[in-house]
């Protein structure tokens, strides 16, 4: 046995456990279960979601149209991240906690072009590995399009970001 085939073995094993644990926790209603770093419980709406996300992730790492079935993973993130703002929401108005305060717009933008310029240098490194290594087959072309579309994506929006900065003085009156 291969260590490629162990490996599909114990990812394997992985998911059917996670899997198992996950949909137990859905479908037992005296399994209580919290949001980290906070005292807010998770709904029955975002376990549902959870166990759905994992078993579209099996279904995928078990070969079950995969690209469908992790689309199905994003779209279910997605809405359990919904379903954690309309928790942490429930849960504030029914203890009176005030809610979090936002961050100041300058904060927002610094932390927003450092992402934006960290997955722009991350492309655009794997962009140009694929332009000193062309690709052989049709999927590695997908790639190599799509690595360029993200760099265009995201060199579009660091000069968005430049171009809409908030301006030091413009906060003070």
């Amino acid at each position: 046995m291969t260590s490629s085939n162990v490996f599909v073995i114990v990812l394997r094993a992985a998911v059917i456990t996670a899997l198992v644990f996950s949909w137990a926790r859905a479908l037992n209603p005296a399994a209580r279960a919290f949001y980290k770093r906070s005292h807010v419980p998770v709904s029955r709406r975002r376990k549902f979601a959870e166990a759905l996300i994992l078993t579209g992730f099996c279904l995928a790492i078990f070969g079950v149209r995969p690209l469908l079935c992790f689309g199905l993973c994003m779209v279910g993130v997605a809405i359990g991240m919904g379903f954690k703002k309309l928790d942490v929401a429930k849960y504030d108005k029914e203890t009176r906690r005030m809610p979090a305060v936002p961050m100041d717009p300058r904060q927002e933008w610094k932390v927003a072009f450092v992402l934006d310029v960290a997955f722009l240098i991350l492309f655009l490194c794997g962009a140009i590995r694929n332009q000193i290594w062309p690709s052989v087959d049709k999927d590695q072309r997908i790639l190599y399009y799509l690595g360029w579309g993200f760099v265009t994506f995201f060199s579009v929006g660091a000069i968005w970001l430049l171009l809409a900065r908030p301006r030091e003085n413009a906060l003070k009156p």
